[in-house]
C-alpha cells in the first residue's frame, strides 16, 4: 500500500494547543497569524462535522472541506457576539478560550463517534505516500475546489487585512470641566465682581489622527477670552487651565466654554461646556 490514515483531529488539536501557547508566550510572532488562519476559519467547523457526520458516505472529502470554512466563520461570528454580551466581551482572550474548549470537546467527540463505526464505514483521511497522478475532477467537485479557492482566498485577504489595519476603533474628544483642586464636586458657586475664577478644561484626543483645537469662553453670552490652537496627538490629553471675569452683579448667570476642531466655524460638539454661579 502507498497510503495510510492519519488522525487528522489529533493533528488539529495539535496545532490548537501550539497556536495557545504561542499566542500567550509571543504575542506580536508571524507564526500566530499563521496558525491563526486555520485555527479560526477552518477548525471549528470540520472539528464539528467529524462529530456530527462519523461514517464517510454521509460527506465527501471535498464537501467536508468547503462546508468546514462556512460554518467556522458562522460559528466564529455567533459566538463573538454571545461574548460581546457577557462580562469579558468579546477580545482576543476569550474567543481564543472558548474556540480552543469548542475545537477540542468537538474533536474528541468526533473520534469517539468514529471508533463506534465500522472501520469500512468509518471516515478517514489517507495521505498518499507515492506521486499522484493527475485526474481531471468531475464538474460537481471542480464547483467545490472553485468555492473552497475562493473562500480561502477571501479569509486569507480579511485575516491579513485586520492584522495590517490598526485597530481604530470609535472616533471621539473627550472635553470636560474639573475644579482648581482636580475634582468635579468644588466648582466656583459665588464670584466676587471683578475677581477672577478658575476651573480646569480636560481636552483629549481620540480621533486617530493628530488635531488642534481651540476653544472659546463665553460669560452671558459674550466672548471673553480664546484659548489656542492646542495641538494633540492621537490619545494626548491636556489639562488646561483657564479664568474668567464676570463683569456685573447677578444670580444664575452663565459661562461656557465652547470647543473647536482645527478651522471648523462650527462648534465640533454639538453642545458646549457650562457653568451657572452667582456675582456678588
Amino acid at each position: 500500500m502507498h497510503k495510510r490514515s492519519i488522525n487528522e483531529l489529533f493533528i488539529i488539536n495539535i496545532v490548537t494547543v501550539l497556536l495557545v501557547i504561542i499566542i500567550t508566550a509571543f504575542p506580536s510572532n508571524a507564526l500566530r497569524a499563521i496558525l491563526g488562519v486555520p485555527f479560526m476559519l477552518f477548525f471549528p467547523g470540520y472539528s464539528l462535522l467529524a462529530s456530527l457526520f462519523p461514517k464517510k458516505s454521509a460527506l465527501s472529502g471535498i464537501a467536508r472541506v468547503a462546508l468546514s470554512f462556512g460554518i467556522s466563520v458562522t460559528l466564529t461570528i455567533i459566538i463573538g457576539i454571545i461574548l460581546s454580551y457577557c462580562p469579558w466581551g468579546f477580545s482576543l482572550y476569550p474567543i481564543l478560550i472558548t474556540l480552543v474548549v469548542f475545537v477540542l470537546l468537538a474533536s474528541a467527540i468526533g473520534w469517539l463517534r468514529r471508533k463506534g463505526v465500522g472501520i469500512t464505514e468509518r471516515y478517514m483521511v489517507y495521505i498518499n505516500l507515492r506521486l499522484p497522478s493527475i485526474k481531471i475532477p468531475r464538474t460537481r467537485d471542480r464547483i467545490l475546489l472553485v468555492i473552497i479557492a475562493l473562500a480561502l482566498t477571501g479569509a486569507i485577504g480579511t485575516f491579513g487585512y485586520v492584522i495590517a489595519m490598526p485597530k481604530t476603533g470609535k472616533s471621539f474628544t473627550e472635553f470636560y470641566i474639573w475644579d482648581t483642586n482636580g475634582a468635579i464636586n468644588d466648582y466656583p458657586e459665588e464670584i466676587v465682581l471683578g475677581q477672577e475664577a478658575s476651573v480646569i478644561l480636560i481636552l483629549g484626543n481620540h480621533e486617530h489622527a493628530t488635531y488642534s483645537y481651540r476653544f472659546r469662553i463665553l460669560v452671558n453670552g459674550v466672548e471673553q477670552s480664546i484659548y489656542g490652537p492646542i495641538e494633540l496627538e492621537q490619545g494626548e490629553t491636556r489639562q488646561q487651565p483657564v479664568v474668567f471675569t464676570p463683569s456685573q452683579l447677578g444670580n444664575d448667570q452663565k459661562v461656557e466654554f465652547v470647543l473647536y476642531k482645527g478651522n471648523e466655524i462650527e462648534p465640533h460638539l454639538e453642545y458646549p461646556l457650562y457653568l451657572w454661579f452667582d456675582v456678588i
